[in-house]
């Protein structure tokens, strides 16, 4: 596909709503300027996205204001759900924080949408969001439909540098050294920051990110001190994404590990960078020694949707399913939290 140019894709400046404010109705506004978007090059921003987060309510309002799903000729909410994998589920209080400033005004440092609009971003039902402003259940929808505040990421002119800092949101911190535990464990699951990459490019401005958070490369992984930590009989839990499998599998064997089986995390969301929807996250298990699996004939495959409490946060069900699986002691290397049965390593456990 070809590269897109995208202050010419977008440059109207148009907000969400229709030109004279009012919602509407479950169709995407297209950008009310002299030249909107092309399918093609919806079709292109629409993969774009999905690289960066797809389902994210950021990347949905930007996507609405600047009029993918209607030239792709759908809603909001089926763009979201056929081409971005559906929603990104939140927590109730992320939800709750979200939706305070979507309807805000934007004299108030809001987004000013209306209540309907703003429960097409986030995905939910007017009610939800009503509930979420009002406990007591108002349905007040005072907050019409605004222009757009000079310098409003969305809809001031310099869009190459605004979309660049769109995508960016979070720069990571450095990681910290954390000092690696002096004792030795029976079962190790380790969730390594995986070199995951975007291209930068005037064209794709949207691409120049960097994750929420530190990655190492793939020769530092290696070098991380897994064997030292296990015992002699000991489980190794790898997540890995689906690019970085290969390796997986080798630093897995450099660990001193035999590959036995794969498992698969369902999340029934995903983004489609390419052709097929990536929906899954793999873990790699492997074992050395004599140390055999606590309880027979679990299932390799758990489903559960993702919370974005945190970024890459991994779901309880497959700590439910280690601790039937393997004894202790257990390590969990780069936790984002400290789970019942685990020592947590890591820079964010530590914090």
């Amino acid at each position: 596909m070809a590269d897109i140019h995208i202050s010419t894709a977008i440059d109207s400046g148009a907000t969400i709503g229709r030109a004279d404010g009012r919602p509407t109705a479950g169709r995407t506004p297209s950008t009310g300027g002299d030249r909107g978007l092309s399918k093609e090059e919806a079709e292109e921003f629409t993969q774009a996205l999905g690289q960066i987060g797809g389902g994210m309510w950021r990347q949905i309002l930007w996507a609405a204001r600047v009029g993918i799903p209607d030239a792709l000729e759908l809603s909001l909410r089926e763009w979201v759900d056929s081409r971005l994998g559906g929603y990104v589920k939140m927590a109730i209080n992320e939800r709750r924080e979200v939706v305070a400033q979507l309807t805000a005004s934007v004299d108030h440092g809001g987004e000013g949408l209306s209540q309907r609009e703003a429960a097409d971003v986030v995905g939910v039902g007017h009610s939800t969001i009503q509930r979420d402003l009002d406990p007591n259940g108002s349905s007040d929808e005072a907050n019409p439909q605004v222009a757009v505040k000079p310098g409003d990421p969305f809809g001031s002119p310099g869009r190459v540098q605004l979309v660049q800092e769109l995508a960016a949101q979070r720069r990571p911190s450095p990681p910290g050294m954390v000092p690696f535990p002096e004792r030795t464990y029976s079962c190790l699951v380790v969730d390594p920051p995986w070199p995951v990459r975007k291209i930068v490019t005037r064209h794709r401005p949207w691409q120049g990110v960097e994750l929420d958070y530190p990655t190492m490369a793939v020769a530092d992984i290696e070098t991380l001190p897994v064997g030292d930590l296990a015992e002699p009989d000991a489980h190794l839990y790898l997540w890995v994404t689906h690019r970085y499998l290969p390796d997986g599998l080798r630093i897995a064997a450099a660990w001193g590990f035999r590959y036995q089986c794969l498992m698969t995390w369902n999340k029934h969301t995903g983004v489609v960078p390419f052709s097929w929807m990536y929906d899954t996250e793999h873990v790699i298990f492997a074992t050395r020694g004599n140390l055999k699996v606590a309880k027979r004939g679990m299932r390799l495959s758990f489903d559960e949707p993702p919370v974005r409490d945190g970024h890459s946060t991994k779901p309880e069900v497959f700590y439910d399913r280690v601790r039937n699986a393997s004894p202790e002691a257990r390590l969990d290397m780069f936790a984002r939290r400290e789970h019942y049965g685990f020592d947590a390593w890591g820079s964010e456990a530590a914090s």
